[in-house]
């Protein structure tokens, strides 16, 4: 059997880095994907966008994608879909859908070009096309995602 997911898109919020109990890293953000086409009826331009929960478990991609990913950076996730259910704060019982980069599975590759890394954070360093790509991390819980399309 096989779960992969392969998403590519912007980033929803600034990745967030957290440290458990235990010393483990993991970084979380939000990252949107787009669908646009032209209805046939009425010629009018019509978009959808789909949000997903990442979360990262390698340590190193984990800490690229906090020092070097904001919100707007684009990129593509290969990672393993989870489904999780829990008991928020209020007894309410919770579902949600991660798209996982575990500690040895996955990939988090940063798509983001030179002059749009520019636009999004000027205090980020230089960087190589070799820099871009990391191997990557496991399970982790994902914040409220923003409503705002970073498109």
């Amino acid at each position: 059997m096989f779960n992969q997911a392969i998403v590519v898109g912007r980033l929803g919020r600034d990745p967030e880095m957290r440290t458990l109990d235990n010393g483990s890293t993991f970084t979380t953000f939000s990252l949107a994907t787009s669908k646009v086409w032209n209805d046939k009826l009425s010629g009018e331009r019509k978009e959808i966008t789909q949000w997903h929960n990442i979360s990262i478990w390698n340590e190193q991609a984990a800490k690229y994608a906090s020092q070097y990913l904001r919100k707007g950076s684009k990129v593509q996730v290969v990672g393993q879909i989870q489904y999780r259910k829990w008991t928020d704060n209020d007894g309410n019982q919770r579902n949600s859908t991660d798209i996982v980069i575990d500690r040895y599975e996955g990939q988090l590759v940063n798509l983001t070009d030179r002059d749009e890394f520019d636009k999004i954070d000027k205090s980020i360093p230089e960087y190589s096309k070799n820099d871009l790509k990391e191997d990557t991390a496991n399970k982790a819980p994902v914040g409220d995602m923003d409503d705002e399309i970073p498109f």
